[in-house]
């Protein structure tokens, strides 16, 4: 489905039933793409979809990959899915993708990750992703939904903001995989909590500052190594265990407790 630069709003569930297929108003256009009720697979095949929305916006109002629309379908999953160009992208009803279902979301604007449940929740997954979540483009992230995926990376290239409590889990079944920020790390002023967990083969990286307005708890449950390179601020950072080295390279600020537990060794390289 293609349009020059003129929206395309889909008001009924959606079923993709091919791999491979696109949406779009155009790279080089504006027009939004707006799913206001459910989007999925066809049966058991896993299809993916990708979405190219120029200086436009993509909307997902209800739930991908989930049957959310009650069409008949019992294995909904999508296959990977790719926005390839986007202004704001807003996922509101949580998203699931197959074994090897990727999503990677290149935005220019903001990319909001709204929690199903609640802002404090963290025990149910909104994003339950069978590969790679990829954050990229000149776009920032607004975040209260909960992220896991199937021992496959978790990465944001730009500034995350907590907007309620999360949790990042790249753990599944093996040895887990990588988590990074490669940007700063801060919430909405209210405190929230961030828990991870990297499996014992994952490292979690920061590549900048943590809680320029203060977190709440920070909390590692499993990881190889740990990189904190910039600041930290926060209510407490709990480590839970750790196969690899926990490294500080900016002045930590903790307002609770601080307990590291790694196999290695803790290295202290600031104030």
């Amino acid at each position: 489905v293609t349009t020059s630069g003129k929206d395309i709003v889909f008001a009924v569930p959606v079923r993709v039933d091919e791999p491979g297929l696109t949406v779009s108003t155009g790279a080089g256009m504006g027009g939004d793409i707006d799913f206001r009720s459910s989007l999925d697979s066809q049966d058991a095949e896993y299809n993916g979809l990708s979405l190219v929305a120029g200086s436009g916006n993509i909307y997902f109002r209800s739930g991908v990959g989930r049957n959310d629309g009650g069409i008949g379908i019992t294995t909904p999953e999508c296959g990977p899915i790719a926005v390839s160009s986007a202004n704001d992208v807003e996922i509101q009803g949580g998203l699931t993708t197959a074994p090897g279902g990727s999503l990677t979301i290149t935005n220019a604007g903001i990319l909001n990750i709204l929690d199903v449940t609640s802002d404090t929740d963290t025990a149910i997954p909104d994003l339950n992703l069978g590969g790679a979540f990829l954050q990229n483009g000149a776009g920032t992230v607004r975040i209260s939904g909960d992220i896991k995926t199937s021992d496959a990376t978790i990465e944001f290239d730009r500034g995350v903001t907590l907007s309620g409590d999360v949790r990042l889990d790249s753990f599944d079944a093996v040895v887990g995989a990588d988590i990074a920020f490669y940007d700063t790390l801060t919430d909405d002023g209210s405190a929230r909590s961030v828990i991870l967990d990297g499996g014992s083969g994952g490292s979690i990286a920061f590549s900048d500052a943590v809680g320029a307005t203060p977190l709440g708890d920070i909390t590692v449950q499993t990881a190889g190594s740990v990189t904190f390179s910039g600041t930290v601020n926060g209510a407490s950072l709990i480590q839970s265990s750790g196969s690899g080295s926990t490294r500080f390279d900016g002045a930590v600020t903790l307002s609770g407790a601080a307990d590291i537990t790694t196999t290695i060794e803790v290295d202290i390289n600031a104030p």
